[in-house]
């Protein structure tokens, strides 16, 4: 028996490993490079309009750098309305100014913590961290006149670091004729303003048991000052 191949059967052999090759070649080759370049081309594609972006912000540059000179002492005015930052011992104080200014009788407070609830970086800082707003919470039970409550707004509206009234109760004490109830007070702060947080100043404090707490006396004379600012800022 002949197993000589002829020559039609190996031109056959020939073709179908030509054939095979392509498609290995096809598969394996052409076909991932294929896929590759199209994706290179859409990312390219993709940068080519960053770059066109960016090279029309940097054609504007100057023009931003004379927009947020301009921001920067507007955005100031309103950051300077706000404390440098808020610890119990100068809420406290600031409770005490409270209670003279109103005639108010602060039974109990609880002090919230620090929330961040603003940020920015487009304006210049004092830290080059950007600025940074937080809210503290504080809660108060009070008891005070009618009149005196009033006086209490105005007191919280116009003080020298801005803060506003989030909550508040009140009820009629038929016995006394004045008002008892809850306040929440959100205390407001800024880091990488201008202002800068310094312990509070309570003045002279003498020795003895008689007099603990009633030798402060507040110096409403910035707060006027700051009332002023307000004013013209609004």
């Amino acid at each position: 028996m002949s197993t000589r191949i002829t020559t039609g059967q190996l031109r056959l052999l020939l073709l179908l490993l030509v054939v095979i090759l392509l498609v290995v070649g096809y598969r394996f080759g052409y076909q991932p490079i294929a896929e590759r370049c199209e994706a290179l081309k859409t990312e390219s594609s993709e940068y080519e309009g960053k770059i066109k972006i960016l090279d029309a912000k940097i054609a504007r540059e100057s023009e931003y750098k004379k927009t947020i000179d301009t921001l920067d002492p507007t955005a100031y005015k309103v950051f300077d309305l706000y404390g440098g930052g808020n610890t119990n011992e100068k809420t406290i104080m600031m409770l005490v100014a409270l209670e003279k200014a109103s005639e108010m009788t602060i039974s109990n407070v609880t002090f919230g913590s620090d929330t961040n609830i603003y940020y920015t970086n487009n304006v210049k800082s004092s830290t080059g961290l950007g600025v940074y707003m937080f809210k503290q919470p504080l809660t108060i039970s009070y008891r005070v006149t009618y009149e005196g409550l009033k006086k209490a707004m105005d007191f919280i509206t116009g003080y020298k670091e801005r803060m506003t009234v989030d909550n508040i109760t009140a009820s009629y004490d038929t016995l006394t004729g004045q008002l008892t109830g809850t306040m929440v007070i959100n205390l407001y702060s800024v880091m990488g303003g201008n202002a800068v947080y310094t312990a509070p100043s309570t003045g002279v404090t003498n020795f003895g048991t008689e007099n603990i707490f009633g030798t402060y006396e507040p110096d409403d004379s910035k707060e006027k000052e700051d009332d002023q600012e307000v004013k013209d800022l609004k």
